[in-house]
């Protein structure tokens, strides 16, 4: 009798399930996509380091130009190459984050990364002053004086053979970070400072693991991995001492208030956070607080040292490009070793050309992830209600229809007249809409300004070209190689010839 009912029990599952799922299996049968086997569909895709799978994934994208649809296991992803496509989709009302942002929740809590609906609304429209022009304007004493503590760090490295400026890079931009964000800096925190960085990359690899490595997505199974025990460690330590940072920040802010001691010239994020207020007079939570620097903290660390790391690469290969940059830093700034002004970001065009450029060819977000909550119709083909669609912002940038020849390293593919006549989905580094990335003109300026600083000291060069970049796709792009280059210091005169 039992025996029977479990039988009973188990067909009416397996039916629920079914039918539940028909019209979903329907739609995604008819998008193109590589032949996936039975259960595990498409997963041995994702079996093996980050770069091989990176590496897998991108030869399947190669073959299918607009969209393409890949099964993992029971869950079927819908990845758009598109621009027009994109647009459709980020524009909808009928999308959500997708699911898989979830697995961020434990470390980075309700952010704007993960939040959805009145949440999400309210806390962006209580974060987005704090990303002011005039607040990003009082950032730059800080970009500069760490920028200038990096470019002495790296004179060791002068005509030595080429070594990986990416721990360089890091340590600059967490510095940076730390300041900004939080009003600490690695003084305060000691040799917690680079434990610091390293438990967020370590963070962020471990939730990355989680989504490509799809068995460990059911809850019940992830609670006995040993990841989940690496992840809980590292996120009592990395919370904690935001935890603490909050309480100082806060009982200090309080202390000033009451003695009408509070300096408008100088705030950092975390006091904008702190002061943020709506029109009731109600204010962010330290919950609140916690997860929007902690995310801050995530996305900002490895986009801006990455993105950094590109440039550079992408600048010691063709020197062409480096003279036009120098020649521009030289006629702007002089032969001075003056703090770059806002005025002089404003005036450094080319090499916000080039910067825009590395973000077209090397994107710090390769994807956006999204999940309809309705079908969507894309022309010929619909989107299933509960699929994943990825947005392929690294395919969609490389889109020979928006961009001539581009696999090209071009920045003049950033002169006005070209930014017009392309669709305005065909860029997208920092993604779009309503959920594009509230730190995007922070992370840029801070891009230019090691840069600028860098190239003004140093010529650089690299030997390794583009189609020898190791890249894998994590939660940030990432070369496994690291970013080698070398240096030789300029000469004091402002020709751009002439490298002692």
């Amino acid at each position: 009798m039992v025996a029977a009912l479990l039988i009973i029990w188990s067909g009416v599952v397996i039916f629920w399930y079914w039918y539940h799922r028909r019209h979903l299996v329907k739609l995604g049968s008819l998008i193109p996509g590589p032949v996936g086997y039975p259960l595990i569909g498409n997963g041995l895709t994702f079996w093996g380091k980050p770069e091989e799978v990176f590496r897998r994934l991108r030869e399947i994208f190669t073959m299918y130009t607009r969209l393409v649809a890949i099964w993992l296991g029971p869950k079927l992803h819908i990845a758009l190459f598109d621009a027009n496509d994109a647009e459709v989709v980020m524009r909808s009302k009928a999308v959500e984050k997708a699911e898989e942002y979830k697995y961020l929740k434990p470390w980075l809590g309700e952010s704007l990364l993960i939040s959805t609906g009145s949440k999400f609304r309210l806390n962006k429209k209580l974060i987005m002053p704090s990303f002011h022009v005039n607040n990003l304007k009082r950032f730059l004493d800080v970009f500069n004086d760490h920028s200038l503590v990096l470019v002495e760090s790296l004179r060791e490295k002068v005509g030595e053979a080429e070594f990986d400026i990416q721990p360089h890079l890091s340590t600059c931009t967490i510095n940076v970070l730390l300041e900004t964000v939080m009003g600490i800096n690695k003084e305060t925190l000691g040799d917690q400072a680079p434990k610091y960085s390293q438990y967020v990359q370590k963070l962020a690899r471990l939730a990355h693991m989680r989504v490509y490595k799809f068995w460990l997505r059911p809850d019940i199974i992830f609670r006995f991995s040993k990841i989940k025990k690496e992840q809980d460690k590292y996120i009592k330590i990395v919370h904690g001492l935001t935890e603490k940072v909050i309480k100082e920040r806060k009982k200090r802010y309080e202390s000033r208030i009451q003695d009408d001691q509070v300096d408008e010239k100088w705030t950092v994020f975390m006091d904008s956070l702190l002061r943020a207020k709506d029109e009731n007079g109600v204010g962010l939570t330290d919950e609140d607080i916690k997860a929007e620097v902690m995310t801050m903290m995530f996305a900002g660390q490895d986009t801006t040292s990455t993105t950094v790391g590109f440039s550079l690469s992408l600048l010691g290969i063709y020197q062409d490009i480096q003279d036009k940059v120098v020649e521009e830093l030289d006629k702007v700034l002089g032969n001075s070793n003056k703090p770059i002004t806002f005025e002089d970001m404003q005036n450094l065009q080319y090499l916000e050309q080039v910067v825009q450029e590395t973000l077209r060819l090397y994107p710090p977000v390769p994807l956006v992830a999204k999940k309809p909550v309705a079908d969507i119709q894309l022309d010929n083909y619909t989107i299933p209600a509960n699929c994943t669609v990825g947005i392929m912002i690294m395919g969609i940038q490389r889109d020979p229809k928006q961009f001539p020849n581009p696999m090209r390293f071009n920045p003049d593919n950033f002169l006005p007249e070209k930014i017009k006549a392309r669709h305005p989905y065909s860029f997208i580094p920092f993604s779009a809409g309503t959920r594009m990335c509230v730190g995007s003109k922070y992370a840029t300026m801070l891009i230019k300004v090691i840069l600028a600083m860098i190239l003004r000291s140093y010529r650089v060069h690299a030997t390794r070209r583009e189609r020898e970049f190791k890249l894998a796709g994590q939660m940030v792009l990432k070369r496994c190689d690291g970013f080698p280059v070398s240096l030789q210091l300029k000469s004091d005169t402002t020709s751009t010839s002439s490298i002692s």
